[in-house]
Order: C-alpha cells, then sequence, then structure tokens
C-alpha cells in the first residue's frame, strides 16, 4: 500500500471471523447448507450431510471406486446412466466439425493466446553451484478439470483450464 492510501481489506487475528470470510466467499457459502444438498445426501447416502461432507463423501467414494464410483454417483446424483467416462475420439471430432468456423477461429485463437501466455510465466529450473542450492520445478502427474455444463456451457473454461496444465508439463489432464 502506498503511503496516504487506505486499504478496502480487512484486518482480522479472530480465527472464527476468518473461518467464517473464507467459507463464505465469493458467492459459495460453505457454513449454511442449503436443503437441496442435504436431501441429495439423504438420498444417496441416507444421512444428512453438510456440503463439505457431501462433498468430501463424494470424493472418497471417487477415491476409492475410481471410474465406477463416478458412473454409480453420476446415475444416483444425476439420474443419468453413463455408459462410458471417455468421449470417444469420433463423437470429439464431429462436434469440432459441426461448430461455426467463426467460433472455431475464435477458440482456437483464444487456445493459442492462453498457451503464449502460460508459456511465458513458466519458470525455469535452476541451480547455484557455488552456494548448493536451486529449484526444479516438476509437474504433476495428472489433473482434473471439473467443467460446469448445465445451463451455461463456457468453452473458455475448458481452455483456461486444460492449457495452463499442459504447459507445465502435466501428462494426463481429465475433464469432467
Amino acid at each position: 500500500r502506498r503511503l496516504g492510501e487506505t486499504s478496502s481489506m480487512k484486518l482480522t487475528r479472530d480465527i472464527k471471523e476468518i473461518r467464517k470470510v473464507l467459507l463464505s466467499g465469493r458467492g459459495l457459502d460453505l457454513i449454511n447448507t442449503p436443503k437441496w444438498v442435504s436431501d441429495s445426501a439423504q438420498r444417496i447416502y441416507g444421512e444428512h450431510m453438510s456440503l463439505s461432507e457431501y462433498v468430501q463423501r463424494i470424493i472418497l467414494d471417487v477415491r476409492v471406486g475410481g471410474d465406477a464410483a463416478l458412473v454409480s454417483l453420476t446415475e444416483r446424483i444425476e439420474g443419468f446412466h453413463l455408459e462410458n467416462i471417455a468421449v470417444p475420439e469420433n463423437i470429439m471430432e464431429t462436434a469440432y466439425k459441426n461448430i461455426s468456423s467463426d467460433l472455431r477461429r475464435s477458440l482456437d485463437t483464444a487456445a493459442n493466446r492462453i498457451r503464449e501466455f502460460h508459456a511465458l510465466c513458466k519458470v525455469d529450473d535452476w541451480h547455484d553451484d557455488n552456494r548448493g542450492y536451486g529449484q526444479k520445478f516438476l509437474p504433476v502427474s495428472s489433473v482434473a478439470a471439473y467443467i460446469p455444463g448445465g445451463t451455461a456451457r463456457y468453452p473458455s473454461t475448458v481452455l483456461m483450464t486444460t492449457i495452463p496444465a499442459r504447459v507445465a508439463g502435466v501428462q494426463r489432464v481429465s475433464v469432467s
């Protein structure tokens, strides 16, 4: 902060207040569980849960059960049976060919700009032999990107989550 400027940042040392701010910020209220979440948890797991507990339970199920858990949970939560977790290559090719050329050019331009930007931001390894220390940057082996698919579908979300991972060197990028 520059001298004479005021800050809109609120400072506090009260851990309860900090927790409340962190859990209710950005429009996502993790303190008060919506009724539909609790009802869904009751329907799926046989007990009412907070949003955080529900999400943790789903994560645990998928971690333990893998793709079979994803299929089961999708059917139980969404009422939709997934035949296959991966989208077949021919369906992706057909979808790509069926978008307008203007949209395709726009997406290609955006993808290139995102790729170039993140390539410029990429940090290089370094080592100081005289002092005996340095840093080595290694990508994680895989990442998952959640792309909402409800009433609002944003291809930009796919681009802005998967391209930086690829630029960083992540070999396996999953989208759900």
